[in-house]
C-alpha cells in the first residue's frame, strides 16, 4: 500500500476524526482505523467534489501536481473567516446548522431542510454532513 506522509497536526486531526467516526459509528467495543477515517474523507469529498471549482494560485490556474495537504491549508470563505479550514468546517456542520437538520422516525432517521423549502430524508449523519455541505455552503 502506498504510504502517505502528513504533519502532526494533521495526524492529531485525524485521531480526533477516529474518536468522532468511533463514537458516532463503532460503538464501545471496536475502533475506527485511520485508513477507514481516510476513506471516509475521501467519501465526503467525492460526494461534494462537484460543488467546488478548481482552486487557482496566484499565477493562474492551480498546478498539476497540488497535494490535498496543499488544500487543506487553504483557508475556507465562510462569514467568520478566522483561519477556518475546510475540513474544519465539515466538523462544525451539524453544529453550525442545527436548525436545518433533525431526528426523524421511519427507515431513513434524519430530515434535513433544502434550501427551496422542501426537506429530504437521510440514513446517516455523514449523509446529513453531506446534504447541508452540498446545499448550504
Amino acid at each position: 500500500m502506498p504510504e502517505l506522509r502528513i504533519r502532526e497536526e494533521q495526524a492529531e486531526r485525524l485521531a480526533e476524526l477516529r474518536e468522532e467516526l468511533a463514537t458516532a459509528h463503532a460503538g464501545p467495543y471496536a475502533s475506527v482505523a485511520a485508513e477507514d477515517a481516510m476513506e471516509y474523507l475521501l467519501d465526503l469529498a467525492d460526494a461534494t467534489s462537484d460543488l467546488d471549482p478548481p482552486v487557482e494560485s496566484e499565477a493562474g490556474s492551480a498546478p498539476a501536481g497540488d497535494s490535498t495537504a496543499e488544500t487543506e491549508e487553504s483557508t475556507a470563505s465562510d462569514a467568520s473567516g478566522a483561519g477556518q479550514t475546510d475540513a474544519d468546517e465539515l466538523f462544525d456542520l451539524l453544529e453550525t446548522h442545527s436548525e436545518k437538520w433533525r431526528e426523524a422516525s421511519g427507515d431513513e432517521p434524519y430530515e434535513v431542510d433544502l434550501p427551496g423549502g422542501e426537506t429530504t430524508t437521510v440514513r446517516t449523519k455523514d449523509d446529513v454532513k453531506a446534504t447541508l455541505f452540498r446545499e448550504y455552503r
